[in-house]
């Protein structure tokens, strides 16, 4: 039954596709993730509990309310041909090397006292070891206690996309070291989570921008994010003993960091099933209004914040995710898997088709669409995740500008082909 919904779904993807002429188009990724996880969990024989009708029935609404959502965000949105139109450029309201050097100054002079916060953070809990205490601890307080080096982590994310997103062909060799130092530096800050999922958000970004800056699907971004998604989650790995042992031989743990690998992509599936069946139980709590509620709490009033840290389940295996599907269905139930996946699928559609038209900050945001979307298998990157979205979002409008004068195009012309980076962009001072 798992073998038909994932072929059903891959159709569906297909169909996407054909009617889109894109693999980048949303409903063609959102829908073949899932085919791809379905058709994974089929292979995997009894490694994991098999799926219920119930289950498979709400993740095909899921995708197909997605996909809706996605013909709905093209209706919304401007046609992606800039011929009907006069043509407009895009400007960075500072220079973009002013941007991001400073970012590199600012990240270096708070790396100490990040640095004591992270120890303090370790020095609340039991004695043991280092990373495990600070992942515990971090858990505990519900994935706070960074405070304000939460939001540089963030921070230091973006500016290491928008390098990416500014890097040319040609660039200087400061302007490439720029990026390498910018990656290091937001992963330094994630590692402070003691978790991933941060890392592994900032990889499949990087990948989705690689994905548009050459307008399609391409091998080597993937290979890049994957290779680097690996790394980042084998370190998690050997630093927490979780699949990975210090002391053990490379070959070693990579034998048991594979099944490790599949258990944290495929087990969140497994586990919305089980509590989609009654097998997990919960307390009533409107997880989705974690965001709204937590800055009413912030600003004095008396609420409850849900927490974000989920209990543990059985897949068999134990494992606390659940996938973005499970604060929908906890909160809303049937509807919740209808309304919410249709208004994503609307706002990640409006970014596509901006990057498609050449808006630059459309590209960033579509990019984290779509690290979002590859997420989704272990966790909500998106209701939940509001906070971030604001960020990006603030720091987009910060950045960019539109100029409002029709610009005189260069000899030669557009030549029609939709260019997610246009020449046009202003790269003062990079």
């Amino acid at each position: 039954m798992t073998f038909l919904f994932a072929l059903f779904l891959g159709l569906i993807a297909f169909w996407h596709f054909r009617f889109a002429g894109s693999a980048l188009f949303p409903p063609v990724l959102f829908t073949g993730l899932w085919a791809a996880v379905l058709f994974a969990l089929a292979l995997s024989g009894d490694h994991f509990y098999p799926m219920s009708l119930d289950g498979l029935s709400l993740l095909l609404l899921g995708s197909v309310s997605f996909g809706l959502g996605g013909y709905a965000g093209l209706l919304l949105s401007p046609a992606s041909s800039e011929s009907q139109r006069p043509e407009r450029t895009y400007t960075y309201r500072l220079p973009i090397s002013f941007v991001l050097n400073s970012g590199i100054v600012i990240f270096l002079a708070s790396l100490p006292s990040y640095w004591t916060r992270v120890q303090k953070i370790v020095a609340g809990g039991e004695p043991g070891d280092f990373w495990v205490g600070l992942r515990t601890e971090i858990s505990a307080l519900d994935g706070g206690g960074l405070g304000v080096f939460a939001y540089l982590g963030a921070f230091a994310s973006f500016l290491g996309v928008l390098a990416i997103y500014d890097l040319k062909p040609g660039a200087t060799i400061w302007v490439r070291l720029r990026v390498l130092v910018l990656v290091v530096l937001a992963l330094v800050f994630h590692l402070g989570t003691g978790g991933r999922t941060d890392s592994l958000l900032f990889f499949f970004t990087i990948t989705g921008l690689g994905w548009l800056k050459g307008n399609r699907i391409r091998l080597a971004p993937a290979l890049v994010g994957g290779t680097l998604a690996v790394a980042i989650f084998a370190l998690v790995a050997v630093l927490l003993g979780k699949g990975a042992d210090r002391d053990s031989s490379l070959l070693d743990n990579v034998r048991t960091l594979a099944p490790e690998i599949q258990h944290y992509i495929l087990s969140g599936t497994v586990a919305f099933d089980r509590y989609v069946r009654g097998f997990v139980l919960l307390a009533p709590t409107p997880r989705t209004l974690h965001f709204p509620l937590a800055v009413a709490a912030f600003l004095g009033s008396r609420v409850a914040v849900p927490e974000l840290v989920m209990p543990f389940t059985d897949t068999p295996n134990i494992t606390n995710v659940y996938t973005m599907y499970m604060p929908y269905y906890e909160d809303y139930g049937w509807a919740g898997m209808v309304v919410l996946p249709f208004v994503i699928g609307v706002l990640a559609t409006m970014a596509y088709r901006a990057a498609r038209r050449g808006v630059p900050h459309g590209s960033i945001l579509y990019a984290y669409f779509i690290g979002g979307m590859v997420l989704a298998v272990a966790g909500d990157q998106f209701i939940m995740a509001l906070s971030h979205w604001l960020q990006i979002g603030g720091y987009c409008i910060f950045l960019f500008r539109r100029n409002r004068e029709p610009v005189t195009l260069p000899v030669g012309g557009p030549s029609g082909r939709f260019q997610p980076f246009p020449s046009q962009l202003s790269n003062r001072g990079s």
